[in-house]
This record gives structure tokens, C-alpha cells and sequence, in this order.
């Protein structure tokens, strides 16, 4: 009787460790960005940049970024504009998903998301109030 039990875990087991060995594995990278808002008060939010492939770490460990920030409504809004490079590696291109979050590695609320290629810029928007 245990025998015939064993039987459904085992091929429970090599099924799932099959469907978890097929499905994607992600690189990121996540800098601190610190930024003013119009009324003078700091922020930080974190750039994640995440690469389909452990393969593609390299590339995207050297992700680079510009932002800008532009103040309205009478000093109550910052508009935060990020450009964000990941450049291509030796593979050449590979999906790259990249968010803009207020914790680190793409926790807490996400403010901005792209979904692209590498060797593309990416123009993530967001805005915070006050």
C-alpha cells in the first residue's frame, strides 16, 4: 500500500522539478536613486534592471541611467523622467524588464515598469506629489 502512495509524490516530484527547471531565471541589478522634490525634501527610489538569464549578469551589471526631474502645480508635483540603458552582451539582445520601485529589488510600490530588449533605451515616468 505505501508503494502505490510513493508512486503519485514521486511523479508529482519530476513534474514540478521539471516545470521549475524550465521557467525563466532573472539577473538584476538595483541602484539607489536619491532625488529633490520641489518642496526640498529628498527621496529615494530604486532602478531594478532585471536580465532573462543568468548568462546576461554581466551585461546588465552595467546598466546605466540618466533621470531628470521636473517640478509643477505650483510646487505640489516632482515629475521624475529615467532613461535607462542595458546594453547587449556577446549573445547580442535578451528581454530585459526594468521598475522603479520605493523599496529595494522591485518591493514596496512600483511607480514605473518597462518591458524591452537590451541594446534599447528604456524612458520610465513617475510622479510623486508633495
Amino acid at each position: 500500500m505505501r508503494a502505490l502512495l510513493a508512486i503519485p509524490a514521486v511523479a508529482l516530484a519530476l513534474v514540478l522539478a521539471a516545470i521549475s527547471g524550465s521557467a525563466s531565471e532573472w539577473c538584476s541589478e538595483d541602484p539607489a536613486i536619491h532625488f529633490v522634490d520641489a518642496k526640498g525634501n529628498t527621496h529615494t527610489v530604486y532602478l531594478t534592471a532585471y536580465g532573462d538569464g543568468v548568462e546576461h549578469s554581466h551585461a546588465v551589471s552595467a546598466t546605466t541611467f540618466t533621470y531628470s526631474t521636473e517640478y509643477g502645480d505650483h510646487g505640489q508635483k516632482t515629475k521624475i523622467r529615467l532613461v535607462v540603458f542595458v546594453p547587449d552582451d556577446c549573445r547580442h539582445h535578451f528581454h530585459v524588464r526594468t521598475l522603479v520601485s520605493t523599496g529595494p529589488g522591485g518591493t514596496g510600490v512600483v511607480l514605473a515598469h518597462h518591458d524591452s530588449d537590451s541594446g534599447h533605451s528604456s524612458d520610465l515616468e513617475f510622479e510623486i506629489s508633495g
